[in-house]
């Protein structure tokens, strides 16, 4: 049977810690869940008080921050000329697994609010086993989400239906929740 990506080969979690519950303790349909659960619960907290998000979707401007959720990891975002960026997510627990998430987006703002939705496609590609006998991970996937600006943070919740090829045909359903910093705009 084949690692998910919250826990490595030998069934120990390889994130500590989701929404303060180790992974190994959670089904994917109640990771997700929690995920969502936490996003609902920061857009409402915050909501829709943000400001305009101009400087943040500026061509060049760089985001880096986190997510949680399945994959969680290391989340960038690059902005290129409107409506287009790039998001990207780094997993990895350095002995086990290295995972890498790479979509372009299209973002566009919905009519009358702070939100702005996202969609686009993606390539997934890594390795588990790194350890030993490395196995390479390989699929395309979708990711389809939600975000705001405060400031200079993004706040976002997206899904992401993968496709996986390599090391076994598998169809994935994950969510995710993060947040992002923008460095200084061009």
């Amino acid at each position: 049977m084949a690692p998910d990506d919250t826990t490595k080969t030998d069934g120990r979690p390889a994130l500590s810690f989701v929404l303060g519950v180790a992974p190994s303790r959670l089904a994917p349909s109640r990771l997700v869940l929690h995920a969502w659960t936490l996003a609902a619960l920061v857009l409402a907290a915050l909501g829709g008080g943000g400001t305009p998000a101009e400087a943040q979707r500026q061509p060049g401007a760089l985001g880096l921050g986190f997510q949680v959720g399945r994959p969680g990891g290391l989340a960038v975002k690059w902005y290129r000329p409107a409506p287009v960026a790039y998001d990207a997510v780094l997993k990895t627990d350095v002995q086990e697994v290295a995972v890498v998430h790479l979509h372009r987006l299209w973002e566009q703002p919905l009519p009358d609010s702070p939100l702005h939705f996202y969609l686009g496609p993606g390539l997934v590609g890594g390795a588990d086993r790194l350890g030993r006998d490395p196995r390479l991970r390989l699929g395309l996937s979708t990711e389809a989400g939600l975000n705001f600006y405060a400031e200079r943070f993004e706040v976002f919740l997206h899904l992401t239906p993968t496709l996986r090829f390599l090391p076994t045909n598998r169809v994935t359903l994950d969510g995710n929740v993060g947040l992002r910093y923008y460095l200084r705009a061009p």
